[in-house]
């Protein structure tokens, strides 16, 4: 927080933004890997005349930006964008309060680093005002992804020649969770161009052909695809076991749209 006063007026403003903002449902659908999530139009629009009643705004500070370019299998150039921004969220007493936030944005032009702005305001927006969607496995423990199990130990440091357990046989199919519907092309294509990053180990990326050669389901490949990039960005220590993050280094969401489960 950022102010001098003894009783600044930006935390019972933002409270009564609270209290009057809604529960935002999931009415959105992502194109490629169909699972339902809250477009920031949709938080913008929930949220607005609370914002202005209350006399409250925001402001961004980037602290960090990462770009990368690649081609995907079929020849198609697309650009990323990693950032991670400072929300300042402001009221008319000059008081303040912060939130840092990470966005991942990809696109095939020039609006890969707009997507990723757009998505760090939305999570800013969800976490600080704590907007519910009032529906069932929320959370992000609900689910883990194909492979091995948390063992429970973390690892002090990444070594590219430890041996990560590659499968003996691909992993099956998992529709029992997804109602059977397969990941995409185009998300299995993001899930091999991710691989081929020089970060990831001949076994890793090994082990991640064979799980997209076995026939993933959307939500395990979306779930690999967020753990892989996650990896990349520092999020992660390795790609098949939970890891501690330790510091807040920006971490990847779906590509396309808002491509987001909340």
């Amino acid at each position: 927080m950022t102010t001098t006063q003894e009783h600044p007026l930006i935390y019972s403003r933002m409270a009564n933004v609270m209290k009057a903002v809604p529960a935002i449902g999931k009415h959105r659908q992502n194109r490629e890997q169909g699972f339902q999530f809250r477009g920031i139009d949709d938080v913008y629009a929930a949220l607005h005349d609370a914002l202005i009643e209350n006399k409250v705004f925001t402001t961004s500070e980037v602290l960090g930006l990462t770009k990368y370019t690649g081609t995907t299998k079929k020849g198609t150039d697309f650009t990323d964008h990693e950032v991670r921004v400072r929300w300042t969220f402001w009221t008319e007493d000059g008081s303040s309060v912060t939130s840092d936030t990470i966005g991942y944005g990809r696109d095939y032009a020039d609006k890969s680093a707009s997507k990723a702005m757009a998505i760090a305001h939305k999570y800013a927006l969800i976490q600080v005002f704590a907007i519910p969607t009032l529906e069932p496995d929320n959370d992000p423990d609900a689910n883990t992804i194909p492979g091995q199990a948390n063992s429970g130990k973390q690892q002090s440091q990444r070594n590219p020649n430890q041996q990560t357990g590659v499968p003996k046989a691909p992993l099956q199919h998992s529709g029992s969770n997804n109602n059977g519907r397969p990941a995409s092309e185009k998300a299995l294509a993001f899930l091999h161009d991710l691989a081929g990053r020089d970060m990831v180990t001949e076994q890793d990326r090994h082990r991640i052909e064979q799980f997209a050669a076995s026939g993933l389901s959307a939500d395990d490949c979306s779930r690999l695809i967020d753990n892989v990039k996650a990896f990349l960005g520092g999020h992660r220590e390795t790609i098949f076991n939970n890891t501690i993050p330790q510091q807040p280094v920006p971490q990847s969401v779906a590509p396309d749209d808002d491509g987001l489960p909340f």
